[in-house]
């Protein structure tokens, strides 16, 4: 049955949303600039007003995304939220939270803060769990030159924090999160999955590098 527009989700950037579905086609710039000293006042005029010192420029640029403006719930992972857009706000006015850092972004969607985080960081995973969307950061990973940092992985919450391959040396263990006698018949006894296949799977190097997040 076809999406209504009552069933549609918006996204937080929709300056021209059209009424019914829509791919992942927009591509939005966002733009972003960030301080190298914080502001502090120091001192104040003669009627009692503070001097603030003013602010060296630091790093700049602009962000490329593509996204969809309106999906159904199935799909909302190639919007834009508000949650992005603050966290980006807060990552630019702390940029020592990931300059140099191994990064993982859970949930990340269309990847605007994994993308912002990628400038300054040693390695950003954007994760998700629906291929669609992880095609679509991928895209965004791509459109942006940050594929030397930037690394699109799945990761699906409802299962083991990663995919465990036992002929991997060095590959993390599996998270015990399934119950007795909730797995799948052939999966191994104790609840881990072997490890998927395909662009976005994990490799023991990557998986040994989330050691460092």
């Amino acid at each position: 049955m076809p999406s209504t527009a009552a069933d549609l989700h918006l996204s937080d950037v929709h300056l021209h949303c059209p009424g019914s579905t829509s791919a992942a086609d927009e591509v939005s710039r966002f733009a972003f600039s960030t301080d190298s000293a914080e502001t502090s006042a120091t001192a104040a005029d003669s009627d009692g007003d503070q001097v603030l010192k003013r602010r060296r420029a630091g790093r700049s640029g602009t962000l490329k995304l593509r996204h969809a403006l309106a999906t159904p719930l199935p799909d909302v992972g190639l919007l834009v939220w508000r949650g992005a857009l603050l966290l980006c706000d807060y990552l630019l006015a702390r940029p020592a939270l990931v300059r140099g850092a191994t990064i993982l972004e859970l949930g990340a969607g269309c990847g605007l803060c994994g993308l912002l985080a990628a400038g300054t960081a040693r390695r950003v995973f954007v994760t998700d769990n629906a291929e669609g969307v992880l095609a679509n950061a991928q895209a965004n990973v791509e459109l942006n030159g940050v594929e030397a940092v930037a690394r699109v992985r799945m990761l699906d919450w409802a299962e083991p924090v990663l995919p465990s391959d036992p002929t991997e040396e060095g590959a993390l263990p599996s998270a015990e999160c399934h119950p007795a006698g909730d797995a799948e018949a052939g999966a191994p006894s104790d609840g881990a999955r072997p490890a998927a296949a395909g662009p976005f799977a994990w490799s023991a190097e990557e998986r040994a590098e989330l050691r460092e997040c």
